[in-house]
C-alpha cells in the first residue's frame, strides 16, 4: 500500500520558520555587535558616526535617475554605499563633499568593487552646471532623485534635526538598503573609512588579530 502523506507538526513548522528568520537576523546582528563592541583591529581614533535609530531603508522610497529611469538598491548588486545628499542647494561645500567621497572610495584597495557612491537629489533641486559636472566625473555614475514628496530627505531630517541642509552629510548604507550611520561635516573621511572598513570586515566574517 502507498504510504500515507506525512504531516508536519505545528511546532516543527514554527521551528523551520524560526530557523530561516535567524539566517537573516544573525549575520546582520553580528555586524552591529562587532561594530559597537569594537571587536575588530584598532585603527587609531575611536570617533564614530551616529547610528540611525530606527534604521531607514531605501526600499521604502521611490527613486529615478537623472535621465528618468527607475532606480532601486538592486541595481548595485549587493554593494555597500557611501551616500551624499544634494538638498535644497548644493554649493561649494556640498560639491567638495561629493567629489571627496569619490576620491575616498578609490583608496579602498582592500575592498575594491565592494563600495559605490550614490548621490541622492532632492526632487525640488534643479541641478546647476557645477553639480552636473561633479556628477559626471563619477565613474560609474550613480545618482538617484528622491521621487515621492522628498520622502527620504524627510525621514533623514527626523533623525538629524539640528541642520537645515543635509548636503554635507555622508551616510553609510548596507547592501540591503539599510541606512546605518551618518556623519556630520566635522567628521573626516579618515573616520568614515575606518568605520566602513570595520563594517566590511564584519560582514565578511573576518577577524584579524
Amino acid at each position: 500500500m502507498p504510504e500515507a502523506p506525512k504531516t508536519v507538526s505545528k511546532a516543527k513548522a514554527i521551528g523551520v520558520i524560526g530557523f530561516m528568520f535567524a539566517l537573516f537576523l544573525v549575520p546582520y546582528s553580528y555586524i552591529l555587535y562587532v561594530y559597537k563592541t569594537g571587536d575588530m583591529p584598532d585603527t587609531g581614533s575611536t570617533e564614530r558616526g551616529e547610528f540611525f535609530e530606527p534604521f531607514i531603508n531605501l526600499n521604502s522610497h521611490d527613486f529615478t535617475t537623472m535621465d528618468g529611469q527607475g532606480w532601486d538598491i538592486g541595481h548595485l548588486e549587493h554593494k555597500w554605499i557611501l551616500a551624499n545628499f544634494a538638498d535644497n542647494a548644493c554649493e561649494n561645500a556640498c560639491l567638495d563633499r561629493i567629489f571627496n567621497t569619490q576620491q575616498a572610495i578609490s583608496t579602498l584597495t582592500e575592498f575594491k568593487g565592494q563600495v559605490v557612491q550614490v548621490v541622492f537629489l532632492n526632487n525640488q533641486l534643479k541641478p546647476d552646471e557645477d553639480l552636473i559636472t561633479v556628477l559626471n566625473l563619477k565613474k560609474p555614475k550613480q545618482s538617484a532623485v528622491d521621487n515621492v514628496e522628498q520622502s527620504l530627505f524627510n525621514a533623514l531630517r527626523t533623525q538629524i534635526p539640528d541642520t537645515t541642509s543635509l548636503s554635507e552629510y555622508i551616510v553609510i548604507i548596507d547592501p540591503d538598503g539599510q541606512l546605518l550611520l551618518y556623519y556630520s561635516p566635522e567628521k573626516s573621511f579618515q573616520d568614515i573609512l575606518r568605520d566602513l572598513k570595520r563594517l566590511l570586515k564584519a560582514s565578511a566574517g573576518k577577524h584579524l588579530n
